[in-house]
């Protein structure tokens, strides 16, 4: 029979491995509980950094070039829904990658391994365009198109070119210039529309008149590389 002291000693070692959190797993064993990652945020990001990063810890499930591999999907394509937009695919790397051993990777390292999979590999649109009619009456229009960066990196210039409707033409424009071309339109932004910041847009208006089609442009074709968009849905 053990000793009132032996089992105050066994009562306190309960309460001390209680306190410490220890749950009986190796330490570093995978499985155990991962310390949390770092959150720091500091520093420019750094697309060759990031393409090191992914080497490192990613390229062994996703492949060294982000084709995929072992049950573990491509990062190129639209098989990977976050892959377009820079900050849901860093939050994401940040919380769950690498596999089982997420505290590997903060949020700089995080934010460069998702900068240069969207700037450098995916063919998800980084960039969205809306162009919607804000007003048409008899024989005018009036148009706003937004364009919205998703990329991960500032946007230092862009062009769009779309082909209008028939009997349409730019009257005015808020924040750009119109250039009539052969079949199209080129629209070029003024110089304090010209950059996009990153998590951010712009909006040029258009005023116009019409001859009675009105159609959102089917073609609207940006150029602002590497960020790229897949044109709206066409309606009316």
């Amino acid at each position: 029979m053990r000793s009132a002291r032996g089992w105050a000693v066994l009562l306190l070692a309960a309460v001390l491995i209680a306190c410490s959190g220890y749950d009986g797993r190796p330490q570093g064993e995978i499985g155990a509980t991962p310390s949390p990652a770092p959150q720091a945020d500091a520093g420019p990001i750094d697309l060759g950094r990031g393409e090191a990063l992914y080497q490192d810890l990613c390229a062994h499930c996703h492949g060294p070039e982000a084709e995929g591999g072992r049950g573990w999907p491509s990062l190129r394509d639209a098989s990977c829904q976050s892959c377009g937009e820079y900050t849901d695919l860093w939050q994401t790397i940040e919380a769950t990658m690498p596999w089982r051993a997420a505290n590997q990777c903060g949020r700089r390292c995080a934010r460069d391994i998702a900068a240069w999979i969207v700037n450098d590999l995916s063919t998800t649109p980084s960039c969205t365009i809306n162009f919607e009619y804000a007003q048409i009456a008899m024989q005018d229009f009036r148009a706003t198109v937004r364009i919205a960066n998703r990329r991960g990196l500032d946007v230092e210039s862009w062009t769009l070119a779309w082909t209008p409707d028939a009997g349409q033409r730019i009257t005015a424009v808020e924040g750009g210039d119109i250039e009539p071309r052969a079949t199209d339109l080129l629209l070029t932004p003024a110089a304090a529309h010209a950059r996009i910041a990153d998590g951010g847009e712009v909006q040029i208006v258009l005023e116009g008149t019409h001859e009675g089609v009105n159609t959102v442009p089917e073609d609207l074709r940006l150029e602002a590389p590497p960020c790229f968009a897949a044109a709206p849905a066409a309606g009316w």
